[in-house]
């Protein structure tokens, strides 16, 4: 056809050869993308793959997925654009949600390694999952980035365990440090592993130089010698419980006990030691022992008798001076009945202090004469109860008594014979008291006689110038009634001689009163008393004093209480007259006009009493 063909004939042996690897490779990559994609999802961690520089694809593994709560087509980036952002979780870091460009496969496909990351997920219903993982970038043939992939494990619960780990070790921190007891943690050669705060303080070393040292540097030589085969011991039996000693810091020895036991202490085995300071329980020991110690050289220093017994009248325990007097040891004494061994008899007495006290479980006490005992005693028995209050026994004290008993005796004697002396001695005080009492009435007498006549002698000098002065107007007086009554018209009239017999009676009566007052003073000589009878006495004198008008307002009555012929006194008729005068005249003047006037005659025994009313 005139054309020209060319055939050009080109060798594609290099080109087949290289669309045979091609597709080997992909086949390859399938298989190995594949094979991949199992491993994802078998791997117990959640797998992260950005698939772009700028994360804004992001898938995950089924992990991831069962972890987040995404489907396996759902973009898991947080820089995807909104619309394919998942919204059902924020992501957090110390309390504050973490930007897109600071997640760690974000930082990753930046071409930055990310190690130990750790980030809270915080989901909508408040859950809250914590991850810990590292991330890797992806890099192109030329080695720029073209993504990233970050593999995460879920750590919540070991988080959780371990912040309850964390608090179980300050909460056994606190008590550790808490406890008063020191609490020693020593390795197997001695060495000091760990130690409480009390240790450091009651040793006075820090905790640092503590553990610098070993149980052998506190420890006295005498301990510290033991410490290896104590440690041996305690490694063989598991626990031992001993007394010992350390030495603080500043020299003081202090006594303890130690409670030790084998643990594990990470996880090596260690004995751990609580230390009981004995400082105190030991000076309480002491002070037990010296109480107990003073109390027995007191209960055996007192000379009385005393035996503690119980409710079975059985000796629980005597003191030197009962056992001494029993001629045993308190020892002998012990368990053996009180009332054979004190008394001799082979049962109680129903009178004994003790007996009576069981009986009511009040204290008693009885005087008591004891042959065995050999005197006289004062036996006194108090109750022992128990924590309960119930009777257990009692205290049998015998006070000695025989002396005192002596003495009571003598005395009793001595008083009976100063009683008698007292009573002879008395009746004699008593007889010379009345002679003296006696002698002074006397001389008080004769004081008052003397004291009542130099009254009546001063009396009789006075009364001496009266009458002198008075008898003179009477002579005159009677002179002239007399030489007036001698006239013939008046001595003859009879109705005269009444008024001149009564003036010549008052004259003669003035006359008698001078003369007393002349004779006041002087004893009555015995020859002036004459018997007078008083019925008659009186009816003369009331006849005397009617005439003077005297009782002119007035009516006398004389009141007898026998009859007249009894009533006679031995007196000066002249002094009885004045003296019946004397009442007479008191009574008409304190009596009313016109009442009545008595006077009352009554004899009792060889008295006659007069009574003027």
């Amino acid at each position: 056809s005139g054309r020209e063909r060319r055939i050009v004939v080109v060798d594609i042996t290099e080109r087949k050869r290289a669309e045979d690897e091609v597709w080997a490779a992909k086949s390859d990559a399938e298989w190995y993308g594949a094979e991949m994609a199992v491993l994802l999802d078998a791997v117990p961690a959640a797998v992260l793959i950005a698939h772009d520089a700028e994360c804004r694809h992001m898938s995950g593994s089924r992990v991831a997925q069962d972890l987040l709560g995404l489907s396996a087509t759902a973009n898991f980036s947080k820089a995807a654009p909104p619309s394919e952002r998942p919204a059902n979780f924020i992501l957090m870091k110390d309390g504050r949600e973490v930007p897109a460009e600071q997640l760690p496969v974000e930082m990753a496909a930046r071409g930055q390694e990310v190690r130990d990351f750790d980030l809270d997920i915080v989901f909508a219903d408040g859950t809250i999952r914590t991850i810990f993982g590292n991330a890797e970038p992806l890099l192109d043939t030329s080695g720029r980035p073209r993504g990233a992939i970050g593999a995460f494990i879920d750590i919540t619960e070991w988080k959780q365990a371990e912040a309850s780990r964390l608090r179980s070790e300050a909460n056994f921190r606190t008590i550790f440090n808490a406890v008063l007891d020191a609490i020693l943690i020593i390795a197997l050669d001695g060495r000091f592993l760990e130690i409480n705060d009390s240790a450091c303080r009651r040793l006075g070393y820090s905790k640092d130089e503590l553990l610098a040292m070993t149980v052998m540097d506190i420890d006295p030589p005498e301990y510290a010698e033991l410490v290896p085969a104590r440690i041996r011991e305690i490694t063989e039996k598991g626990s031992m419980v001993f007394e010992s000693a350390h030495i603080a810091k500043d020299g003081r020895r202090i006594p303890i006990e130690l409670n030790s036991r084998m643990i594990l202490f990470q996880n090596n085995p260690a004995v751990l030691s609580v230390a009981r300071d004995l400082t105190e329980r030991k000076q309480m020991e002491e002070a037990l022992r010296q109480a107990k110690e003073d109390w027995e050289l007191t209960f055996n220093a007192v000379p009385d008798l005393i035996a503690i017994l119980d409710a079975e009248f059985r000796i629980v325990r005597v003191n030197s001076a009962m056992a001494n007097q029993l001629g045993l040891t308190p020892d002998e004494c012990k368990g053996k009945r009180c009332f054979a061994t004190i008394h001799g008899t082979s049962e109680p007495q129903s009178l004994c202090p003790y007996n009576q006290m069981l009986g009511d479980g009040s204290a008693h006490s009885a005087d008591v004469c004891e042959a065995l005992l050999g005197g006289d005693y004062c036996v006194t028995a108090s109750p022992l109860l128990d924590q309960e209050g119930k009777l257990i026994g009692g205290v049998h004290v015998a006070h000695n008594i025989t002396e005192i008993k002596l003495t009571e005796k003598l005395l009793k004697e001595a008083n009976e014979l100063l009683e008698k002396r007292v009573e002879e001695r008395t009746s004699k005080l008593t007889e010379a008291y009345s002679l003296l009492e006696e002698k002074i009435i006397s001389q008080k007498m004769l004081e008052q006689k003397l004291l009542e006549a130099k009254k009546l002698e001063a009396i009789g000098q006075l009364a001496a110038g009266v009458a002198h002065e008075v008898r003179n107007p009477l002579n005159a007086i009677l002179s002239i009634t007399e030489a007036l009554f001698r006239e013939n018209d008046i001595e003859e009239n009879p109705k005269y001689e009444p008024y001149i017999h009564h003036i010549r009676a008052q004259v003669g009566r003035l006359t008698q009163l001078m003369n007393d007052l002349l004779e006041l003073g002087k004893p009555i000589p015995a020859s002036s008393l004459h018997p007078v009878q008083l019925h008659q006495f009186c009816s003369d004198t009331i006849s005397l004093l009617s005439t003077s008008g005297l009782l002119k307002n007035h009516r006398l009555l004389v009141i007898l209480d026998r009859e007249p012929v009894d009533m006679w006194v031995l007196a000066d008729s002249v002094k009885l007259q004045q003296v019946l005068f004397n009442i007479i005249e008191n009574a008409v003047q304190h009596s009313t006009q016109g009442s009545d006037i008595e006077l009352c005659l009554k004899k009792e025994g060889s008295t006659v009493t007069e009574k003027g009313m």
